[in-house]
């Protein structure tokens, strides 16, 4: 399974890749939404897991074009703002399948990728021990 990270800050952007590949995901880190959808251009992925807020803006608008475009793909968004503070993430960003607020504890961040994995139908390989 392919997973793209939109995330500008390059620690947690590492972090996150390190626990999705632990996860069993092979994962391509971008830091903007016109990286983002570049890439997305280019290939499907089985997640995407969008910052709100990145570098050339927020992943409202990105979040809903992949919805579209790739229909059947989960969307993870993350926040470290107040901003759907009450769960209406729902109302702006529809295509959003999951939100996650920073600071993301890596043990949930694999655990809602998996479930999200498994909810599509797809399997996420477990690497080898």
């Amino acid at each position: 399974m392919k997973a793209l990270i939109v995330e500008d800050d390059p620690h947690l952007s590492f972090t996150w890749k390190e626990t999705l590949e632990d996860t069993g995901f092979e994962c391509f880190c971008v830091s903007s939404t016109k990286e983002a959808t570049a890439c997305a251009l280019r290939a499907r992925y089985d997640l995407y897991v969008l910052d709100l807020f990145v570098e050339d803006g927020n992943t409202v608008s990105l979040s809903d074009w992949i919805a579209i475009r790739h229909p059947g793909a989960s969307i993870l968004m993350v926040t470290g703002s107040g901003m759907f503070a009450q769960g209406d993430h729902t109302q702006v960003a529809s295509g959003v399948s999951w939100l996650l607020r920073k600071p993301i504890n890596v043990s949930d961040l694999a655990a809602v990728a998996e479930y999200l994995a498994g909810r599509s139908g797809r399997e996420v390989s477990q690497h080898p021990a």
